[in-house]
């Protein structure tokens, strides 16, 4: 399994929208599955792409939120020779903390099954964020969220069925919130502050073992890089 996680950074004005073909056709290349954060417009044009390339593309049905304005941003695209999909579904957090309200944050979970009959659920999330420009202002108030949002992810975890999951996504904070990172070396994945915010945490019993990890910090296309987990 080929697991990467990306925060695109894909929002509704064009400074910073992504160019969506250039980074699908890396990404196809590159793993065999890939947890995405911050898709929040182009949807069809994310699916059309990926499509192109015979992958199949996925983002929650449904993200109740009472204010949300953007959705979740979370999605899932992968190589359906590779994985078959058994169930996928959208959980909303119930702490936010100042903008985040306008968001629908939470976590995306698939459970996917690979040719040999071997299953493993993949939970992508993206934890609050601080917002840069009075970040010391704020920063108390988005610990305490993103603390709260893990404490309710890894409650809902630990009352499931056990089986094998791997938490992945854009946690916003080098804590260890939600377990330990599965990291091979220390590069930053978030360069305008040199932090590590893109993490991978094994949850629970697994026949997963990690062979290698990797920062792809010459890919530019976002605010943070994408990141590169192998498992056997």
């Amino acid at each position: 399994m080929d697991l990467l996680s990306y925060n695109v950074n894909a929002f509704p004005w064009p400074l910073s929208s992504a160019p969506i073909k250039d980074i699908v056709a890396w990404i196809v290349q590159s793993c065999n599955i890939a947890a995405l954060q911050e898709v929040w417009v182009g949807h069809a044009a994310w699916s059309a792409a990926f499509a192109a390339h015979g992958w199949v593309f996925l983002r929650p049905a449904r993200e109740q939120h009472f204010a949300t304005l953007l959705g979740s941003g979370l999605a899932f695209a992968w190589c359906p020779k590779r994985w078959s999909l058994q169930e996928a579904r959208f959980y909303p957090f119930l702490s936010h903390s100042g903008l985040d309200i306008m968001l629908a944050r939470g976590w995306f979970q698939a459970e996917i099954l690979d040719p040999n009959g071997r299953s493993v659920r993949i939970v992508n999330t993206h934890l609050q964020a601080d917002l840069d420009v009075i970040k010391q202002l704020t920063i108390r108030y988005s610990d305490i969220a993103r603390k709260q949002q893990a404490r309710q992810l890894l409650t809902y975890l630990q009352r499931q069925q056990s089986k094998p999951t791997l938490i992945v996504g854009d946690l916003n904070t080098e804590q260890e919130l939600l377990g330990p990172h599965l990291l091979q070396d220390k590069k930053p994945t978030y360069p305008a502050t040199g932090h590590i915010f893109d993490h991978c945490i094994r949850f629970g019993p697994h026949p997963w073992i990690l062979t290698s990890h990797r920062v792809f910090d010459d890919k530019d296309w976002s605010d943070h890089y994408p990141v590169l987990w192998k498992f056997m």
